[in-house]
């Protein structure tokens, strides 16, 4: 059985302070005896709730839908937020549980939910309406009592509440009196608080001193033997900046014992490591945070192309050398890097008075030239053998796998490769229910208007441009109207798999099976099989994905339909004799699949 959302979902709300947790969430989730493991955990310590839902994303993007996350996290927030606790929905009885209603009633945890974020407002004017000084104990005392008197059940969690917003706003001042107050009325600062106090240390690093932050480092090394992912992470924040910065490396791998290193840890480990002129230690941990699946954060480039301009400076001729490196090494990762850092990776070329370097930001059309030096790019190459390995991996490790096809049957698995192996090859493969729920203007998105966009697209694919089109869908689509169905299956071949089967699968490995010149339509990302695939055949199924997915834009009235077409060229640091062209992040929101059309043109004279 494989492990379905709502089964992640109920073990996040549940366990929130459970250490292994996250040992379980690296499996695959193929069975219930993870879950049954995690519910039987003798000590539930060191896990968050907050870390949950980051995890929960992290995690999990791969397997479900952003939709089904978005849910997901909304289920962990009703309970984090609303104080709500699992056992309560666990009472619920099976028949209010078969009509949907897994979670108390949302009309009750709305209203938990607005009373909490009216409560927290409290803090932030508190916050906001002091500048970065030090309050007196008796107007700590009389903002805890109130909070309290509000929310009593916030006891355990007011101390890190007041931390985590003083290091929101960096209000250093202000969180040293609070520490100061919990000292002064004998009381312990929970781990919540000290950690939150540690990072804050670490931000307002100028105001801290380095004992202020070695001895609570030290202090919380000797109270808890594990630190779970979030503290750990809060306290490199702290300890990064400070000479003692490779006690982040200890961190870093109790870390690694119950989940991942975050982004942010290596970004600032690394920055350390540069900084502290360790720049070996610092490119193996860039690495690891490339093959973990992240993009090291702006920092990271930003500290490495001061390195640059340093040996620029100094005259040691090794600083063009640096750069390359940075560049060689974004290009074989395919990065795409933050905009900050790209426009430090500007300024030093603009300084460059021996080669007089130029730097726009630049747009690339749809043939791949460059808007302000008129270079084109490098075409996206896959070449046959490439594809054939890629097919050929794709095959073995998501169609011949233990979970073959996920919620499908073997049977119709067999079906399906003897449908394909008599109809094949085909000019393009379409998503037929993915194409149906792509509204047009004016439609009301009702079966008859899902039927009718189908076979629109159908049409104009095989009669005008005389396409041999492979239409997949669901079972139940053969309920919409026949005005439109019984043509579609005379126009075009077509699929039905059943009801709860995935789809996207069936689509790959037509549109594999077909050839290098098959091209297939859908919005899907695909993200459910990449993490099978391993680095070197995720990088060429992303080529081949780029270069060969279409995505409708529009259906004009007399049913020509436009398409966003794949893409022509590589998006990846570029170089020629006198140019560079660097892809980076601009911070719009784009799907995984989508590439950013945003570039920094460098050329000189």
């Amino acid at each position: 059985m494989v492990m379905s959302l709502a089964m992640v979902t109920r073990t996040l709300c549940t366990l929130t302070r459970c250490s292994r947790i996250l040992q379980c969430v690296t499996c695959r989730w193929k069975g219930t005896a993870h879950v049954d493991s995690l519910f039987s955990t003798p000590s539930c310590r060191g896990f968050a709730s907050t870390s949950s839902l980051t995890v929960l994303v992290r995690r999990f993007s791969l397997c479900f839908s952003h939709r089904s996350l978005n849910r997901s996290r909304f289920s962990v927030n009703k309970i984090a937020l609303g104080g709500v606790k699992y056992s309560h929905m666990q009472s619920r009885s099976s028949s209010e549980r078969g009509q949907g209603n897994h979670y108390q009633d949302d009309a009750h945890v709305q209203s938990s939910l607005q009373q909490f974020s009216v409560w927290l407002e409290h803090f932030d004017d508190l916050i906001n309406s002091h500048s970065d000084r030090c309050l007196e104990e008796a107007e700590w005392q009389r903002f805890r009592a109130e909070r309290l008197a509000e929310y009593p059940s916030r006891e355990l969690s007011i101390d890190g509440i007041v931390m985590k917003k003083c290091l929101g706003a960096k209000r250093y001042r202000l969180g040293k009196s609070y520490i100061a107050y919990l000292k002064g009325r004998q009381q312990q600062a929970n781990l919540a608080a000290l950690v939150h106090y540690v990072a804050l240390c670490g931000e307002c690093y100028d105001l801290s001193s380095q004992e202020e932050i070695f001895s609570l480092f030290d202090e919380l090394k000797s109270r808890y033997r594990v630190l779970d992912v979030m503290s750990c992470d809060l306290l490199i924040r702290g300890m990064s900046k400070t000479d003692r910065w490779k006690d982040c490396l200890w961190l870093m791998e109790m870390m690694k014992l119950s989940s991942e290193v975050t982004a942010r840890a290596y970004g600032l480990v690394v920055a350390a490591a540069f900084r502290n002129n360790e720049i070996e230690l610092g490119w193996k941990l860039m690495t690891e945070t490339v093959e973990s699946a992240m993009t090291p954060t702006a920092e990271v480039f930003m500290e490495w192309v001061r390195l640059c301009t340093e040996a620029r400076l100094s005259g040691n001729g090794k600083s063009e050398a640096m750069m390359d490196r940075l560049l060689q090494f974004m290009r074989i990762h395919r990065l795409f890097i933050p905009v900050e850092a790209v426009q430090s990776i500007q300024e030093w070329f603009q300084s460059d008075l021996i080669h007089s370097w130029k730097g726009k930001f630049a747009a690339v059309s749809k043939k791949g030239e460059c808007s302000v030096c008129g270079n084109y790019m490098e075409p996206i190459s896959l070449s046959l053998k490439d594809f054939e390995r890629m097919r050929t991996n794709f095959m073995d490790r998501v169609i011949k796998g233990s979970d073959t096809f996920l919620q499908s049957t073997p049977g119709e698995v067999e079906r399906f490769k003897k449908f394909v192996e008599q109809t094949a090859p085909y000019d393009v493969v379409m998503d037929g229910l993915n194409v149906g729920f792509q509204r047009q203007p004016g439609s009301s998105g009702g079966k008859f208007d899902q039927a009718k966009g189908v076979f629109t697209v159908a049409k104009y694919l095989s009669e005008t441009r005389g396409k041999k089109v492979l239409i997949l869908g669901r079972q139940h689509m053969l309920r919409w109207p026949q005005k439109f169905i019984k043509p579609l299956q005379q126009m075009a071949h077509c699929f039905f798999a059943e009801n709860l089967s995935k789809d996207d699968p069936f689509l790959l490995y037509a549109a594999m099976h077909s050839g290098l010149g098959t091209v297939f339509i859908s919005k899907d990302m695909m993200r459910d099989h990449l993490f099978k695939l391993g680095e070197e055949f995720d990088i060429l199924f992303r080529k081949w994905q780029w270069s060969h997915q279409m995505q409708i834009l529009h259906v004009k009235p007399d049913g020509t339909v436009k398409f966003k077409a794949p893409l022509r060229f590589d998006t990846v640091v570029q170089h020629k004799e006198n140019s560079w062209h660097i892809p980076y992040e601009s911070g719009l929101p784009r799907y995984a699949y989508e590439v950013p059309e945003t570039w920094l043109c460098l050329t000189s004279s």
